[in-house]
């Protein structure tokens, strides 16, 4: 920002970077809790091993709060005096 960045591109930055590795995350979640659902199936109850539709729902919900978590330091780099920053050692 101290060179002429928006806000706006600053943010989607920090939230870029923070929400990169949830992506590959998220598949290789999905792959491992379906590989281990086969050994836990006999302690499932109400749903199967592989259910598309819980997957999913939790995968989602993973995604969500990765990305309230990375708004916090997004808000605070935006508000941040770049001027006070650079002269900070």
């Amino acid at each position: 920002m101290a060179l002429g960045a928006r806000a706006t591109k600053v943010c989607r930055l920090v939230l870029w970077r923070g929400l990169k590795p949830v992506v590959p995350g998220r598949a290789a979640g999905v792959l491992a809790a379906l590989a281990g659902g086969r050994l836990v199936r006999s302690l499932l109850f109400g749903i199967s091993a592989s259910d598309g539709l819980t997957m999913a729902a939790v995968a989602t919900l993973l995604a969500l709060v990765a990305a309230l978590a990375c708004l916090l330091p997004a808000s605070s780099v935006v508000n941040i005096d770049p001027s006070r920053v650079l002269r900070d050692e």
